[in-house]
């Protein structure tokens, strides 16, 4: 297995179309036709997150949980909490500063809501990471953390998954039955629930959405320690690319193919070595792949308030997009850089010693 730096840099650049894929209303004059294509279907770079996640998690966690205990599956779970939810929740409570500033100067919240935005409920449900588990309505507060919480119920079944993998699927064929079947039932769910588009019906498919592909993420890790040929890798990533390029052309809908070709550029990159892997492996990619989760999960709340302090309309100028776009990086910047990772090491440094074993030592002293 090659080096994976490159997969960070694809990261941030995803995170990036993403931040695009939510102005895209301002930014439709400024750009051709064929440019902007991509920028509509920024919301598949979400799909890539997840696929990636599972393959990242299976990398650095499955062989840890090949024999599970309570105290390894405890230390597990506390890493990604630890990573993901000290932003999220900042993000959270600072997102209560934006219906209070919109009511005050007596601005209209429905240019921002979308609908029940604001809701208690979905503030609530936030808070425990369960907004988008099929109990709440709407997208509420802080949008983008849709996709954290249908990630933190893939984290929970990971566990599972591992087990799954470790007992039925020992050869190639096996881990390539695995992921046809995921990605035959997702294309199942879709058409049963008569969606268009994969980005249709979060609310009600963003966990399943969310788990099959990080299911197929982690399948592709497993495939990645069989014995391939480097032409088998070539034939993937670039086969993968040039399908998917080709069937976003067409009226075909996205949830047919866009499983497959991901976990195809995903594992065809991983197991031979190109120019395209260099090119995402430089360090301003690698940064803004460090910096991405900052980016993804900032740049919604920061856009709102961009629209309140400089736009009065529905037009935005260049000057408004740019100033934008390089807030975005220099606030994520340092959240990355002062608050993401410490965050992250102060939750790790409290509760680590908290898991089962200590407990089962407490109560034995007693």
């Amino acid at each position: 297995m090659h080096n994976l730096h490159h997969l960070t840099g694809i990261r941030g650049l995803a995170a990036f179309i993403v931040v695009f894929y939510h102005i895209e209303a301002y930014i439709a004059p400024y750009f051709n036709q064929k440019l902007f294509t991509i920028i509509q279907h920024g919301y598949l770079a979400v799909d890539f997150f997840f696929i990636l996640s599972g393959f990242v998690i299976a990398f650095n966690y499955f062989d840890r949980l090949v024999i599970p205990n309570k105290t390894k599956i405890y230390h597990f779970y506390l890493k990604r909490v630890a990573r993901i939810y000290p932003l999220h929740l900042l993000l959270l409570l600072a997102y209560l500063s934006v219906p209070i500033v919109y009511i005050f100067f007596g601005k209209d919240l429905s240019t921002i809501s979308g609908g029940n935005k604001f809701s208690i409920d979905g503030f609530v449900f936030s808070l425990f990471l369960m907004q988008s588990w099929g109990i709440v309505e709407n997208l509420t507060w802080n949008v983008p953390s849709w996709s954290i919480s249908t990630e933190m119920m893939a984290y929970l079944l990971f566990p599972l998954m591992v087990t799954l993998l470790t007992y039925i699927c020992k050869k190639w064929h096996a881990l390539g039955a695995v992921s046809a079947l995921l990605i035959a039932c997702f294309i199942i769910i879709f058409i049963f629930k008569g969606t268009a588009s994969i980005g249709d019906n979060i609310q009600a498919l963003g966990v399943l959405r969310c788990v099959l592909e990080f299911f197929c993420g982690v399948c592709v890790w497993s495939l990645t320690k069989c014995q391939w040929k480097n032409f088998y890798g070539i034939v993937m990533f670039y086969g993968g690319i040039i399908v998917f390029s080709l069937l976003m052309t067409t009226t075909i809908d996205d949830y047919y193919f866009v499983p497959l070709t991901m976990s195809m550029v995903i594992l065809g990159s991983v197991i031979h070595k190109s120019p395209i892997n260099n090119f995402f492996g430089n360090r301003s990619l690698i940064w803004l792949g460090n910096i991405s989760y900052s980016v993804y999960l900032s740049h919604y709340f920061i856009r709102d308030w961009f629209k309140l302090l400089f736009l009065d309309t529905n037009e935005a100028s260049i000057l408004w997009i740019v100033s934008y776009v390089v807030s975005v990086l220099i606030i994520s910047h340092f959240l990355y850089t002062y608050y993401e990772m410490a965050a992250k090491n102060k939750v790790l440094g409290v509760f680590h010693d908290l898991g089962p074993r200590r407990l089962v030592t407490k109560s034995s002293e007693k």
